[in-house]
């Protein structure tokens, strides 16, 4: 309104695209204030262009700290797992499925009683560091949450995607296309087939080296922290 440039930095470039009626709704607003849609005068992206275009993309400084004696499996499901699955089996049956993997795992299951089961080869925190626990990881058992992800893909380490809800489908596909991971449909997901789905992006070459060619791109990014020079050059 003010005729003032505006960035974008985007964090979540999938999450639009599931608001039904988005631009409808949008131009709604705008009529009410009488303008039109105006481009931002610089964007940026988190990943490199392979995942979402923008005039300019950056990666995100990580945690390269490599824990000695690490598991080969990471499995979380974001900060909120523990509140968002109350009530839900889902973290019940990805312990089982992990269990069912000859490999040491270990599973963020959020605070409150555990009743689920009890592997011997998992091991259950409330929850993890998962970047460092990352560095060292095979496979990483993700909601596909945009972080998530992009921290994985930074690491190098292929997916196995169990997303729920807002952008997570569609980043889940995404790595599924990219060949970085498998995606898995979360209806009527049971332990036997979770536990095939893991075994083989742990077993197939083709998923790591994927994975790591992704890094490779993700390692020649600028990190973020030289938008601020662009964007004064931008405005």
């Amino acid at each position: 309104m003010l005729g003032i440039p505006h960035a974008l930095v985007d964090i979540a470039p999938f999450a639009p695209l599931e608001i039904e009626h988005l631009d409808e709704r949008k131009d709604k607003v705008r009529a009410r204030f009488g303008v039109s849609g105006t481009e931002p005068s610089f964007t940026a992206g988190l990943m490199p262009p392979y995942w979402h275009p923008a005039e300019r993309h950056y990666r995100v400084p990580i945690d390269e700290t490599r824990t000695e004696g690490a598991p080969e499996i990471v499995a979380t499901f974001g900060t909120n797992a523990g509140l968002l699955l109350s009530g839900s089996k889902l973290l019940h049956i990805v312990a089982e499925a992990l269990g069912q993997v000859l490999a040491r795992a270990v599973l963020a299951i959020g605070e409150g009683e555990w009743t689920g089961p009890r592997p011997a080869n998992v091991e259950l925190r409330p929850e993890v560091p998962q970047q460092q626990l990352l560095n060292t990881a095979k496979v990483f058992v993700t909601h596909a949450g945009y972080s998530s992800v992009r921290e994985s893909l930074t690491a190098g380490v292929p997916m196995v995607a169990v997303p729920l809800f807002a952008d997570q489908p569609r980043n889940a596909a995404k790595v599924e296309e990219l060949k970085a991971g498998v995606s898995v449909e979360v209806k009527g997901l049971i332990a036997g087939a979770l536990a095939e789905k893991i075994k083989n992006v742990l077993d197939a070459k083709t998923y790591h080296n994927a994975a790591e060619t992704l890094a490779a791109e993700m390692a020649e990014l600028p990190v973020f922290t030289t938008i601020p020079d662009h964007l004064v050059s931008a405005v």
